[in-house]
């Protein structure tokens, strides 16, 4: 079990680190040229040099760690989908959603994907999602349903990549109505610019944190669809995912506020 005292907390499927909880950590996996290096250097760069022996056993902890987790947390079937019926579709585009959160489970649509991994199982093994999806619960207990769409990797981490192909399955089901992302990046992504263009395109209401898309062209800023947070509500403990403590940041609270608005 995660020990919520022995890692920094994480909000909004924030930094790994004490200064920053509202954050994602966009790797974006682009090679510089570095001029001056030798072959061999690069290659160093390139394929992984050789760990050092504090770094190989951080390795094989986090190896166990999430081999633990994996049987525990994520090699978890979902329950069948729940029907139109329940009410407006959200598709929320996070960590991922715990399958066996017992308040959720009647809202899951198990048609959900996981961009990391490439499967059809979005669990999660950060909290982000789950702590969002059970605010959401708590706001509005019924008439919704959840698709759980899982971007965010286990140690707050994304990229452009993931978050785009989110958006274009989001964008493409024609049973969602309303897009989520309750979180904001450490860069300027145009992928994710452009994936909430598509979205909106498509009709989706979208409902993104301050900073997400910044660039967005001026049009796009006043289409009735797009609903941008700026206004943070207070930091909010939520228990997950068995006994686990997350922090859900004012700007990811406020963020599904909206949604259940929406609703």
């Amino acid at each position: 079990h995660w020990d919520p005292q022995a890692k920094p907390v994480l909000g909004v499927g924030g930094k790994i680190n004490y200064s920053s909880q509202s954050k994602v950590e966009m790797n974006d996996l682009a090679m510089p040229e570095i001029p001056g290096l030798s072959n061999e250097e690069k290659k160093g760069i390139c394929f992984g040099k050789k760990p050092s022996k504090i770094e190989a056993v951080v390795m094989a902890f986090s190896w166990l760690y999430g081999f633990t987790r994996y049987q525990k947390i994520l090699d978890q079937p979902f329950s069948p989908s729940v029907g139109a019926s329940q009410g407006p579709k959200i598709a929320l585009i996070s960590s991922g959603v715990y399958s066996k959160e017992q308040a959720l489970i009647s809202h899951l649509d198990s048609s959900g994907f996981d961009f990391l991994s490439w499967e059809n199982r979005p669990s999660d093994d950060l909290g982000q999602g789950t702590a969002a999806a059970l605010y959401l619960k708590r706001l509005m207990p019924s008439g919704w349903a959840l698709l759980p769409l899982r971007v965010i990797g286990p140690f707050g981490e994304t990229n452009s990549s993931v978050i785009f192909e989110a958006l274009k399955f989001a964008s493409e089901r024609a049973d969602v109505q309303i897009i989520a992302l309750p979180f904001e990046t450490s860069i300027q992504s145009e992928a994710l610019k452009q994936g909430i263009t598509m979205a909106l395109k498509r009709g989706k209401k979208v409902v993104f944190s301050h900073g997400a898309a910044a660039g967005l062209a001026l049009d796009l800023k006043s289409d009735p669809g797009l609903f941008e947070i700026t206004v943070p509500e207070s930091d909010i403990v939520m228990q997950v995912m068995d006994h686990k403590k997350v922090k859900l940041s004012g700007m990811s609270a406020a963020l599904m506020s909206k949604v259940a608005e929406l609703v």
